[in-house]
């Protein structure tokens, strides 16, 4: 072998060998920590049964857990954004002004939503209508009030910041079809949507980075659940919020994860309450506040919108209860009793009514 090709032998053998070498001595000063939101693949067990899985199954464990993965990732990501000015992620959507938007498809499909081209056909409308009113008959002959709460995608929410390139049909949006269609039914529906497009011109209420809603959006969100109860809080205007460059909270940035462009990380504009407005966050499933003085309870079961509407909408109530979704179980209905039950869904969401059945338990997610 001459010896320029075994320069170049030597070089590949480095070259591959160098991340791991140098991953087995710095490995405990890197932060890899996961930003994919999912289970990275485990190393697959070897034996007798499994030995014709294990070659696949240790290349997808490899290739989740490569050295400085997530630095290559962020690298790559970042310098495509700055010298190309795009994103091949699946999950984020690069919108004016650094906004960042939803569009994983997979996951109720929001850009589809957003351009008006998934409406419900007859069929399903009136599918959802029947499940709703199966839903509020079982609740009233336990006396128990019975309300839809329906929070705006972001994209909804802020079409001025999405690209000009996608464009939306001439219909309405989803969500007032289904609210149209609901009509005479005797199912309390709410869309806090015309009280977040007031407070908008002013303040502030989804994160620019982030699929939600902030403390504000949250907030007023709470505000019209309560008015819809005929219960009072604050008017948010009153509490006089004030906008700051705040540090961006933890939860505050998934968008921002998930694009994997980390050198996009700049301050988030959030709100300064000069309020007595709590910020408690929900980190189980299943949370129960108590509030002495009040009356009544309340049992709202929830997507990652009702986490910040939690501490609000507790203080109307005796005692609430708010659990995920897809975790509630019929029997809590039992245990609990409660006076008013909420499910509250983010309008990309909606399609899960189809099937959504508390009386029987079917609570899973919608099929991908």
């Amino acid at each position: 072998m001459k010896a320029h090709q075994r320069l170049l032998t030597w070089a590949f053998l480095v070259m591959i060998a160098a991340p791991q070498i140098l991953w087995a001595f710095i490995y405990p000063g890197i932060s890899e920590e996961n930003r994919e939101k999912r289970e990275l693949k485990k190393f697959p067990v070897l034996n007798v049964l499994t030995v014709k899985e294990f070659p696949a199954e240790f290349d997808s464990y490899y290739s989740d857990n490569l050295p400085f993965r997530y630095m290559l990732i962020n690298a790559a990501a970042s310098w495509s954004y700055r010298i190309y000015g795009f994103t091949t992620s699946k999950k984020v959507l690069f919108g004016k002004d650094g906004w960042l938007f939803y569009k994983y498809r997979e996951d109720g499909d929001p850009i589809s939503d957003y351009k008006r081209i998934n409406q419900f056909s007859d069929g399903e409308l009136k599918r959802i209508r029947a499940n709703l009113e199966n839903t509020r008959n079982y609740l009233s002959s336990r006396n128990i009030r019975f309300i839809l709460m329906i929070c705006p995608n972001k994209e909804n929410m802020y079409p001025e910041y999405m690209p000009d390139y996608i464009i939306r049909a001439k219909r309405i949006p989803r969500t007032e079809q289904l609210i149209e269609y609901m009509d005479g039914s005797g199912v309390e529906i709410l869309s806090p949507m015309k009280t977040l497009e007031g407070l908008k011109r002013d303040y502030p209420v989804y994160f620019k980075k982030d699929t939600h809603w902030n403390v504000l959006g949250a907030y007023a969100g709470s505000c019209d659940l309560a008015r819809a109860l005929g219960k009072k809080l604050p008017d948010p205007r009153s509490l006089n919020p004030s906008v700051k460059k705040a540090e961006i909270p933890k939860a505050a940035t998934d968008l921002l994860d998930m694009s994997g462009i980390t050198l996009l990380e700049e301050n988030n504009v959030d709100l300064d309450w000069k309020g007595n407005l709590s910020k408690t966050e929900i980190t189980s499933d299943v949370t129960d506040f108590t509030c002495p003085g009040r009356k009544g309870s309340l049992l709202m079961l929830r997507d990652s919108f009702g986490i910040t509407m939690a501490p609000y909408v507790s203080s109307l109530f005796a005692e609430s209860e708010f659990v995920h979704r897809y975790s509630f179980r019929n029997e809590m209905i039992g245990k609990r009793k409660p006076d008013v039950l909420v499910i509250q869904i983010v309008e990309r969401y909606l399609p899960e009514l189809l099937n959504y059945d508390i009386i029987n338990d079917n609570v899973k997610p919608m099929a991908n």
